[in-house]
């Protein structure tokens, strides 16, 4: 089974992400309103990154 390589972050009034990128270095998304939204972009991420592009 894969371990997820990011994670949803409650922030002030909104919800982060953050995530790895396959170098290695931790990369961060601020700006959903919803945590559904930063889900739909987390998976949206980790998905391209597993494709390589």
């Amino acid at each position: 089974m894969a371990r997820q390589r990011g994670a949803i972050v409650r922030r002030y009034k909104g919800y982060s992400i953050k995530y790895r990128t396959p170098e290695g270095k931790q990369k961060w998304e601020s700006g959903f309103d919803t945590k559904a939204k930063a889900q739909t972009r987390l998976n949206e991420l980790l998905r391209d990154i597993g494709k390589g592009d």
